[in-house]
């Protein structure tokens, strides 16, 4: 199976805090290949099927994604489990790789509640998301050849997104989850509702510089006045 090299390079070395390689990254607006197309379009690998575009870079953006089939490995040396998976199962690899991540500890004497005071540390990852390419193929459950990898169906999602290029600091990476959580809290409409995660969209042919991510955390949409049903 014709699977793309995009990511097999880039994204088996990424490190336990991902994308995190201390170059920094840009969140000026994206710049423009040869061909007139965005650096973070050349992704060489399609979306998962009916997922949004990726924001603009430097841009606080709210989006759901539909539900979706996807083959997740825990820890920080998942990506050959998921890459003879999906090779073992005839599966395309699509566009974006997830990344699940844990929230990094509240600051040390803050209070632990709803809203903990942010500790400026890095988020972490702890596994890694190959999307199938639609909701029917494949089935859902361990994989009876590597028990590493499980199939799960992950339902709709919205998230508070934010997008940079380039391999982030570790302090760029706090500092954009911050961003995330402090837009959250202007808005009454939202609530947060779990740890973040990090969408990767390109490989060795983009350069390093030029990658595009998407860091993220999920909320929940409230019912606010201006929005509740008349009774």
């Amino acid at each position: 199976m014709p699977i793309p090299r995009l990511f097999t390079a880039v994204l088996a070395s990424l490190p336990l805090a991902a994308a995190c390689s201390g170059q920094g990254a840009s969140t000026q607006p994206e710049t423009l290949g040869p061909d007139g197309v965005p650096d973070y379009q050349q992704r060489g690998a399609s979306l998962a099927l009916d997922f949004p575009e990726p924001s603009p870079v430097g841009e606080f953006v709210v989006k759901t994604y539909p539900a979706y089939r996807a083959a997740i490995a825990q820890g920080g040396n998942a990506f050959w489990p998921l890459f003879n998976h999906i090779k073992r199962n005839d599966i395309q690899m699509t566009t974006p790789v997830a990344m699940p991540m844990s929230d990094p500890p509240p600051a040390p004497g803050s209070e632990a509640e709803q809203t903990p005071e942010p500790s400026g540390e890095a988020p972490e990852r702890v596994a890694m998301i190959f999307l199938y390419e639609h909701p029917e193929q494949g089935t859902v459950g361990v994989d009876p050849a590597d028990d590493r990898v499980e199939v799960i169906d992950y339902p709709p999602l919205t998230v508070a997104s934010y997008a940079y290029r380039g391999q982030a600091t570790q302090q760029q990476m706090a500092e954009f989850l911050a961003l995330i959580d402090a837009n959250i809290a202007t808005r009454p409409d939202l609530t947060p509702a779990g740890p973040p995660r990090l969408l990767g969209y390109n490989g060795p042919s983009v350069p390093r510089n030029q990658r595009f991510f998407e860091l993220q955390r999920p909320v929940q949409v409230l019912a606010t006045p201006a929005t509740q049903p008349d009774s």
